[in-house]
């Protein structure tokens, strides 16, 4: 992505690909991660890019775009590789008086769990690996100053894991029995941010 093609926010900008809605913010909602076949080492592969669906919802602090794109993987066989399906929401500049949601109970008996203590310099590896140019993961002053984050954040914390710095952890575990991972989903539930601890769980 050429530098001229980026937004205020480090992403590309609105209206090149994704919609112009009329909302500053950018945050990640949720995905769903299909593995449909191995991509062999050496192969040439082909993404597709596709905007699914585009809507507008009212939200508890105003109206909210919800944007869903799915990236298709496909091998040198044109055979599926990966989809991942990605909901992005675009809204309104945070509030720092807005009251701040209950934060959702942990489940009490997990099957398993992993301990992460993400740090700046964790989240600028995360956000490299992914090629994610979202501000929030290292500059500071655009995460505290526009985003309304205290500390870099890593967008948001999920559901299931997928939030970058602890999800090579948290795979080894379950799956030291050779199992593989066929589908993935992940939901946002609030910031992930640096400095603090992060418990990635499973029931």
């Amino acid at each position: 992505m050429p530098l001229a093609a980026t937004g205020p926010d480090g992403h590309l900008a609105k209206g090149l690909f994704m919609p112009p809605l009329p909302f500053p913010r950018r945050l990640w909602a949720g995905s769903r991660m299909t593995f449909a076949s191995p991509i062999r080492i050496g192969e040439r592969v082909r993404k597709v890019n596709t905007i699914s669906d585009i809507r507008v919802k009212e939200g508890r602090s105003g109206p909210m775009g919800f944007v869903t794109m799915t990236q298709d993987v496909f091998g040198a066989d044109d055979r599926l590789t990966t989809r991942e399906e990605r909901t992005q929401v675009y809204c309104e500049v945070a509030d720092p008086d807005a009251p701040k949601p209950k934060p959702r109970p942990v489940p009490a008996d997990p099957a398993w769990s992993r301990t992460v203590h993400p740090t700046p310099v964790l989240l600028f590896r995360y956000s490299a690996l992914t090629m994610n140019c979202h501000r929030i993961h290292y500059d500071l002053d655009y995460a505290r100053d526009v985003e309304g984050c205290p500390r870099f954040s890593r967008d948001r914390q999920t559901r299931t894991g997928r939030a970058g710095p602890a999800l090579s952890a948290a795979v080894s575990g379950p799956f030291d029995d050779g199992g593989e991972v066929a589908v993935q989903r992940g939901v946002d539930l609030a910031p992930l941010l640096a400095g603090g601890e992060h418990d990635t769980l499973d029931q």
